[in-house]
């Protein structure tokens, strides 16, 4: 159980501490950063993509295809004929 006095000790000892000043705002900006832009995809992604495309195995399939896959809104026939050029997922 964490008492008051415990509690007051630790932050005093981060107050004196040159590396908590640094840590504990990183660390706060790394708890906020997953939650920005939510329900957007990031602009780099497109870019990404562009550049990955050409190590996929979809080059006879087309980018659109490659596009729903990455987004996992392929439907089952889609993943079914998918299988059947023997893409592996």
């Amino acid at each position: 159980m964490v008492t008051r006095a415990t509690l007051a000790r630790e932050l005093r000892a981060i107050r004196s501490d040159p590396t908590a000043w640094v840590c504990v705002p990183v660390l706060l900006v790394a708890c906020v950063l997953p939650f920005v832009n939510v329900g957007k995809k990031p602009f780099w992604v497109d870019e990404a993509m562009t550049v990955l495309f050409r190590y996929t195995e979809f080059h006879d399939v087309g980018f659109n295809l490659f596009l729903k896959f990455s987004e996992s809104k392929l439907s089952y026939e889609e993943e079914e004929m998918l299988k059947a050029l023997g893409v592996r997922f």
